[in-house]
């Protein structure tokens, strides 16, 4: 059998049979390549990887200072727009501040102001809440156009709950509000 596979061999043009060489030779190495090479190439682009982004960290802490000192800078402005005009008020400047913004507002939207009284303090994850306590009359429309407005008037107040009620059989109710505010709790852990 040996000898009548060497002889079709011999009777193969030679171009053939270096082709069938060549390709023989290039599928073992592919072969090669698959189960021996590729792995551990992959294994060292990895690591060549990993190696660069902790280089970049490293890099990194410089920067991570200068942004540490740039937020500290900061923080005194956003404490102030988290607190508003109102966390540099007093109870009682707070409560003339709130009659005067939703007074105008209701002079505008022909909505009489009855009452703005301080509510509860409490301390809310790390929050000191203030409640105020708001009573206005007018017709539905009126109120509603009215706190439309003085939302935005109060803005770091946001409404935390309100009760309508009717008046008598006509059409003017009397509109409930409470409104709270939130500023950080400085020099304590407050928590609830």
């Amino acid at each position: 059998m040996k000898e009548r596979f060497l002889r079709r061999l011999g009777a193969l043009d030679r171009r053939v049979v270096l082709g069938l060489m060549t390709a023989i030779v290039v599928l073992a190495g592919l072969e090669s390549w698959l189960l021996v090479l590729r792995a551990p190439l992959l294994e060292l682009r990895s690591q060549a990887s990993i190696q660069a982004d902790l280089a970049a960290a490293n890099a990194g802490g410089a920067d991570t200072s200068a942004r540490i000192e740039r937020l500290t800078a900061e923080l005194p402005r956003l404490e102030k727009t988290l607190g508003g005009e109102q966390s540099a008020r007093s109870d009682d400047g707070t409560i003339l501040f709130l009659m005067d913004v939703l007074g105008r507002a209701g002079t505008r939207q022909s909505v009489s102001l009855g009452s703005v009284r301080p509510g509860a303090r409490r301390i809310v994850q790390g929050f000191e809440e203030t409640t105020y306590d708001i009573e206005v009359r007018g017709e539905y429309r009126n109120l509603y156009q009215w706190l439309h407005e003085a939302q935005a008037g109060v803005a770091p107040l946001v409404v935390s709950g309100f009760t309508l009620r009717s008046i008598d059989a006509g059409p003017r109710i009397v509109l409930a509000l409470k409104l709270a505010g939130y500023r950080p709790v400085t020099g304590q852990g407050g928590s609830q």
